[in-house]
């Protein structure tokens, strides 16, 4: 039995923007392996997750918040899941910028030994950040902007869980999605194959890097994206193949840099030649 999204719609937090205009931008930042991803909306900015922290994916982190966010604030920044690839830039932002509201998922087992993502717990704690633990149901409304927590579900168990227990969020402006999936792998990925996705073309940030652990093709078909992007430092994933096999146009930061996505809410824009396939038009006719 599909279920429907209207049941998942159960926290609201509604935010003021100022906007001129409505074109939402999403920018995955190249960050080599790992996820970084700027989305602008008028004044509003959310960063998900940093990249892995190193000298040079910081400095294109940073330049990327440098070119978009002029008012040095960076309305809100969640990470996916605690694997040092997704959080370990996030340093980096604090330094540079003032951070409103920080999202994360829950973690089945969290990490208090003297590691990077202990760091990072009490780097929150010095920006007066109170982190908010998002669970699957939970909504959000800023401005033509709306997000809701698809996942993860129950959470898994299994001695390496934190991929599987990726943040995995749709995020709606107008008839387009975004659907963030974090590194969810096979399991994760089956356990949102009940869910009526809402109508519309939706844009996919592909799983885990575009690892054979993740993308299966009963996943795709269940998205059916307009466009998909791999944010990696490999030319070969095993997500190619996937994307390829069902003809869904694909571009990867390995092959075009940074990536921007922009919408309209009826219109997507890609703006890298470097894309496999055909993008279609999703104005109505």
């Amino acid at each position: 039995m599909k279920i429907g999204l209207v049941g998942f719609l159960l926290v609201a937090v509604v935010s003021l923007v100022v906007c001129a205009a409505e074109t939402l931008d999403v920018y995955f930042i190249d960050v080599g392996h790992g996820d970084a991803i700027l989305i602008d909306y008028c004044n509003w900015e959310v960063l998900i997750d940093a990249g892995p922290g190193d000298s040079a994916t910081n400095e294109a982190v940073l330049a990327v918040l440098e070119e978009h966010v002029s008012d040095g604030i960076i309305e809100l920044a969640i990470l996916s899941h605690p694997h040092a690839d997704h959080y370990g830039g996030f340093q980096a932002v604090f330094s540079r910028y003032e951070v409103w509201e920080f999202w994360r998922s829950f973690d089945t087992e969290p990490d208090t030994s003297e590691t990077a993502y202990s760091y990072l717990l009490s780097a929150l704690v010095v920006e007066g950040l109170i982190p908010r633990l998002l669970e699957c149901g939970d909504r959000s409304v800023t401005g033509q902007i709306e997000w809701v927590v698809l996942g993860p579900g129950e959470l898994s168990t299994a001695a390496d869980n934190d991929n599987e227990n990726s943040l995995v969020l749709l995020l709606t402006h107008g008839d387009v999605h975004f659907l963030f999936v974090g590194d969810i792998e096979n399991y994760g990925e089956a356990a949102l194959l009940d869910i009526d996705l809402p109508e519309g073309p939706l844009v996919l940030k592909v799983a885990n890097h575009g690892s054979d652990a993740s993308t299966s093709t009963e996943f795709l078909a269940w998205a059916d994206p307009e466009l998909a992007v791999i944010s990696t430092e490999y030319e070969n994933v095993r997500a190619i193949g996937a994307l390829s096999l069902l003809e869904i146009p694909f571009s990867t930061t390995q092959a075009a840099g940074t990536i921007a996505v922009s919408t309209d809410g009826q219109v997507i824009w890609v703006s890298t030649d470097a894309l496999s396939g055909q993008l279609v038009d999703c104005s109505e006719e």
